[in-house]
């Protein structure tokens, strides 16, 4: 019969360790579908208005986004990014200014306060 030292049965240990580290880490990550949670944020800021419609999933967020202008004018486009606890949204804001054609990407901070 065999014996096994303290130095394999911990190198066995460590590499059971390790290998079910790796499998947890590596589920499927993807939100559920079924549970998606729609919210709304409106900002004002003088005289311009803006609408965001956000959808999240699980810790992402997608969804549009309008900005109007005192003036007529308006951008159009969408909103996706990372979900932090649950008050920050951190993503991009991709959309098309009044009257233009080429897409513009602007960094987006979202921040719930007191349910809002």
């Amino acid at each position: 019969m065999k014996t096994l030292s303290y130095q394999s049965v911990t190198l066995n240990i460590f590499v059971l360790l390790f290998l079910t580290t790796l499998v947890m880490g590596c589920k499927d990550g993807k939100p559920d579908l079924n549970t998606v949670k729609h919210q709304r944020f409106v900002g004002i800021r003088k005289q311009d208005t803006t609408i965001a419609v956000i959808k999240v999933a699980g810790t992402d967020f997608y969804g549009s986004m309008e900005v109007l202008y005192h003036v007529g004018m308006k951008d159009s486009g969408i909103v996706k990014g990372k979900l932090y606890g649950d008050t920050l949204f951190a993503g991009d804001y991709y959309h098309l200014h009044d009257g233009q054609d080429h897409w513009m990407r602007v960094p987006l901070r979202l921040l719930k306060r007191q349910n809002k």
